[in-house]
Protein backbone atom coordinates (compact mmCIF):
# COMPACT_ATOMS: atom_id res chain seq x y z
CA UNK A 1 0.00 0.00 0.00
CA UNK A 2 0.81 3.25 -0.49
CA UNK A 3 2.43 5.35 2.72
CA UNK A 4 1.25 8.14 4.75
CA UNK A 5 3.75 10.38 2.80
CA UNK A 6 1.29 10.76 -0.04
CA UNK A 7 -1.20 13.28 0.56
CA UNK A 8 -4.51 12.22 2.16
CA UNK A 9 -2.42 8.83 3.34
CA UNK A 10 -2.80 5.71 1.46
CA UNK A 11 -4.10 5.49 -1.48
CA UNK A 12 -7.77 4.04 -2.21
CA UNK A 13 -7.81 3.97 -5.90
CA UNK A 14 -8.37 0.64 -7.30
CA UNK A 15 -5.57 1.45 -10.29
CA UNK A 16 -2.96 2.59 -7.95
CA UNK A 17 -3.05 -0.44 -5.28
CA UNK A 18 -2.63 -2.63 -8.58
CA UNK A 19 0.70 -0.75 -9.78
CA UNK A 20 2.28 -0.91 -6.05
CA UNK A 21 0.90 -4.88 -5.99
CA UNK A 22 2.41 -5.16 -9.63
CA UNK A 23 -0.72 -7.23 -10.02
CA UNK A 24 -0.80 -6.62 -13.89
CA UNK A 25 -3.56 -9.00 -14.77
CA UNK A 26 -6.32 -6.90 -12.27
CA UNK A 27 -4.90 -4.04 -13.85
CA UNK A 28 -5.64 -5.12 -17.28
CA UNK A 29 -8.86 -6.64 -16.82
CA UNK A 30 -9.79 -3.17 -14.93
CA UNK A 31 -8.25 -1.42 -17.93
CA UNK A 32 -9.76 -3.30 -20.93
CA UNK A 33 -13.19 -2.75 -19.33
CA UNK A 34 -12.93 1.23 -19.52
CA UNK A 35 -11.32 1.00 -23.16
CA UNK A 36 -14.12 -1.51 -24.30
CA UNK A 37 -16.50 0.87 -22.47
CA UNK A 38 -15.55 4.01 -23.84
CA UNK A 39 -13.98 3.07 -27.01
CA UNK A 40 -10.68 3.59 -26.59
CA UNK A 41 -7.38 2.31 -28.46
CA UNK A 42 -6.27 -0.37 -29.00
CA UNK A 43 -10.30 -1.64 -29.27
CA UNK A 44 -11.11 1.19 -31.62
CA UNK A 45 -8.86 3.69 -33.90
CA UNK A 46 -8.93 7.22 -33.62
CA UNK A 47 -8.91 9.39 -36.03
CA UNK A 48 -8.71 13.41 -35.95
CA UNK A 49 -9.83 14.93 -39.50
CA UNK A 50 -9.23 18.09 -39.96
CA UNK A 51 -11.16 20.15 -42.41
CA UNK A 52 -9.93 23.15 -44.37
CA UNK A 53 -11.26 25.56 -47.10
CA UNK A 54 -10.78 28.79 -47.86
CA UNK A 55 -14.55 29.02 -47.76
CA UNK A 56 -15.38 28.74 -43.83
CA UNK A 57 -19.17 27.62 -44.67
CA UNK A 58 -18.17 25.02 -46.97
CA UNK A 59 -15.84 23.38 -44.68
CA UNK A 60 -18.60 23.87 -41.83
CA UNK A 61 -21.09 22.04 -44.37
CA UNK A 62 -19.08 19.06 -45.45
CA UNK A 63 -17.89 18.43 -41.58
CA UNK A 64 -21.86 18.42 -40.42
CA UNK A 65 -23.07 16.29 -43.64
CA UNK A 66 -20.25 13.73 -42.68
CA UNK A 67 -20.28 13.99 -38.94
CA UNK A 68 -21.00 10.45 -38.33
CA UNK A 69 -20.17 8.86 -41.38
CA UNK A 70 -17.09 6.78 -40.83
CA UNK A 71 -17.12 6.26 -44.15
CA UNK A 72 -16.30 10.11 -45.07
CA UNK A 73 -13.66 10.18 -43.11
CA UNK A 74 -11.83 7.09 -44.44
CA UNK A 75 -12.69 8.79 -48.18
CA UNK A 76 -11.18 12.34 -47.08
CA UNK A 77 -8.16 10.39 -46.01
CA UNK A 78 -7.57 8.94 -49.47
CA UNK A 79 -8.70 5.34 -48.30
CA UNK A 80 -10.84 2.72 -49.89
Amino acid sequence: MLGPGFIGGPSKLPVLLQAVDQDFEAFFEREIRYRRALRYPPLVGLVQVLIHDRERLQAEAWAAANENNPHSAKKALGQR
